[in-house]
């Protein structure tokens, strides 16, 4: 639940500006920052101080400022400008009117509350044990209780994975016809209604989460892990989570080397050992956090560069298919399905030391609702049963349970995915008991009825 970048003038500046005929300290701007209600409806609106907006009907947006007096919210998700001005501001109550006629009646606001329970901002402290935050869209500090607040954080124990609420919503799932890279089983694009809230690893589950789940649970994984080496898909027989092969890894970076059975024997544990039911995201669910809103191939827009994610940055040898390709094997995992206009694949020089493995799981730019490495780094495991299509799907977001349940879908993409493989819609499967190095996992929690 939380807004994108910007490069525009701060909206606590604008305010500030009207309150107090000067743009004021940063620790000033924060008194702005946090969610305010609607007073009468059920409609509220998060401030950020780096100049984005999150309108609980609208979705994410940006600021552009006009003038002093005015300025424009850009709404992504709805293509839609609302034209604001600020004419009070209070300690709790904040007045934004429109200031430009709109045939959208959400663009309406008028004196809003701060919402109960919010501590009123305070100046931002980096913690190190905290991953940096705040580029985009982190999720408004939360000191309180779990609940079920969109964009509330949490974690049920020390040493549990963090959770981020994700509110109900509806989003389209899968790909237009004409976006590069597009695979036939990214369609048919159809609507999903997830009605209830959920919460998800704010991160991929790392390596040192994991290792402690082995220690505690007396758990075995088994040695093996798939990986390429100078241009060729190997079995490396002794690599395990722990050691993975080709690269090396912090006990931060995202476990790898582990199979469906390994994500769900972690889930199983940590379930059990907060007395919560923790399990693997539904496939739905992966690409609605994954969107955040967006309906573009990445979160932040339709292009994408090393600055933004984890991916392979090689210069490749092939040009791109001109017919579509069946059944070929994609960095060792099944694509079941034909590939429109995609890369060809081809052999690969050695790898470049600076794209050759994961990377920190706070690395890059949270998206818009407070997650990292949505995209690249290592793709994640999810719950679905294998479908070649979206026909005969759940509509709910729920997990696909018929199908090929032997194979199990895999999203996300991984370090060495090129980058039309790590779009918020591009999907592929295995057989669940296999593991590659480039594919972890991430947490779903599942909240209980108010």
């Amino acid at each position: 639940m939380l807004p994108l970048r910007s490069k525009s003038l701060w909206l606590g500046t604008v305010v500030l500006a009207l309150s107090f005929g000067s743009a004021q300290s940063d620790e000033a701007i924060q008194a702005f920052v946090g969610e305010w209600d609607l007073r009468g409806t059920d409609t509220y609106i998060v401030i950020r101080n780096d100049n984005s907006v999150f309108h609980s009907k609208l979705g994410a947006g940006d600021i552009r400022h006009d003038n002093v007096n005015f300025f424009t919210v850009e709404y992504r998700g709805q293509h839609l400008e609302c034209h604001y001005q600020i004419k009070k501001y209070q300690e709790d109550e904040l007045s934004i009117v429109i200031s430009m006629p709109t045939d959208h009646q959400d663009c309406q606001l008028g004196e809003m509350r701060r919402s109960p329970n919010q501590e009123k901002a305070a100046p931002a402290k980096k913690s190190e044990a905290e991953p940096e935050k705040g580029s985009a869209g982190s999720p408004p500090p939360n000191t309180q209780q779990p609940g079920q607040q969109p964009g509330s954080t949490f974690a049920d124990c020390d040493g549990c994975p963090k959770m981020v609420v994700i509110g109900a919503g509806k989003f389209v799932m899968g790909s237009p016809v004409d976006e590069p890279g597009r695979r036939v089983s990214e369609g048919p694009a159809h609507e999903v209604a997830l009605n209830t809230p959920f919460a998800v690893g704010q991160f991929a589950i790392t390596r040192d989460e994991f290792s402690a789940f082995v220690a505690e649970a007396n758990y075995t994984p088994s040695k093996g892990c798939f990986a390429e080496s100078n241009g060729k898909w190997e079995l490396s027989k002794d690599a395990t989570y722990a050691a993975p092969p080709v690269f090396t890894q912090t006990g931060t970076h995202p476990v790898v080397c582990v199979s469906w059975k390994d994500a769900q024997a972690y889930v199983e544990w940590l379930s059990k050992k907060t007395n919560s039911q923790y399990r693997l995201l539904s496939e739905a669910e992966r690409e609605y956090v994954t969107r955040a809103s967006a309906f573009t191939p990445y979160w932040w827009g339709r292009t994408i560069s090393p600055q933004q994610a984890n991916y392979d940055t090689r210069q490749r040898q092939a040009q791109a298919a001109t017919t579509a390709q069946k059944g070929r094997n994609k960095r060792g995992i099944t694509i079941s399905t034909e590939s429109l206009g995609a890369a060809a694949d081809a052999p690969q020089p050695p790898p470049s030391s600076p794209n050759w493995g994961t990377k920190d799981v706070n690395s890059f730019t949270a998206n818009p609702w407070g997650l990292f490495n949505v995209h690249g780094n290592a793709g994640e495991w999810v719950q679905d049963c294998w479908n070649a299509s979206y026909v005969g799907v759940p509509l709910d977001g729920s997990a696909a349970s018929s199908g090929d349940c032997s194979k199990r879908v895999i999203r996300g993409g991984g370090w060495s995915y090129w980058p039309e493989d790590i779009r918020a819609a591009y999907r592929e499967t295995t057989v669940a008991d296999q593991k590659y190095f480039h594919v972890g996992f991430r947490v779903a929690k599942t909240l209980a009825a108010k």
